[in-house]
């Protein structure tokens, strides 16, 4: 088991509530004990150079560069390195153009394209049954704090994350002026 954190805790109880062989199910956290037992070493290996081989991909990457040169010496520099279709590319470095080429060229130059295409998720339902997810849960802390927590189980709201929908209603929910959302909860 990992340390008893009160979050990982709660976020295995919720996992809990998941359709069957959904990925919101599945154990999500551990430490060294849990991924040493149960698999031997020869499968772990296995299943591990399996995923990497399949994920490790520049094309799914980003790499982004931040230097005090100018745009056309950093697209040169960019361009000179890596494809468009291959990988994104961000660097942040005090560092003179050749420093940063040659840091570059030596970390990033040998990540392969696997060139499968992305993993796509949208094959899968929604992870929760309404039945099961109107619920109240009561887990005793491991800590001396207390806290609610309010879950919503929503669509994948990824098509409308340049609007950020999840923003604007934190911000209702966390807005704690008079007659707002939180002031009424904390007076109950």
């Amino acid at each position: 088991m990992a340390l008893p954190e009160d979050a990982y805790r709660v976020q295995q109880i919720f996992g809990t509530f998941a359709t069957e062989g959904h990925p919101m199910g599945k154990f999500t956290w551990g430490n060294e004990t849990t991924l040493n037992t149960g698999i031997p070493d020869e499968a772990l290996h296995t299943k591990l150079h399996e995923l990497r081989l399949k994920y490790y991909s520049g094309h799914y990457m980003t790499l982004a560069v931040q230097a005090r040169l100018s745009l056309d010496a950093l697209q040169e520099l960019v361009c000179n390195i890596f494809s468009q279709n291959y990988m994104t590319l961000a660097v942040q470095a005090r560092l003179s153009l050749n420093a940063l080429q040659e840091l570059v060229c030596n970390i990033f130059s040998q990540v392969p394209n696997n060139k499968l295409a992305r993993p796509s998720y949208t094959h899968l339902e929604f992870p929760f049954p309404v039945d099961k997810f109107h619920c109240l849960c009561r887990v005793v802390p491991t800590k001396e704090e207390h806290n609610v927590e309010v879950k919503w189980a929503l669509p994948s709201l990824l098509s409308h994350y340049q609007t950020k929908p999840l923003h604007y209603i934190s911000h209702l929910l966390g807005h704690e002026g008079q007659g707002s959302i939180l002031s009424f909860l904390k007076k109950k």
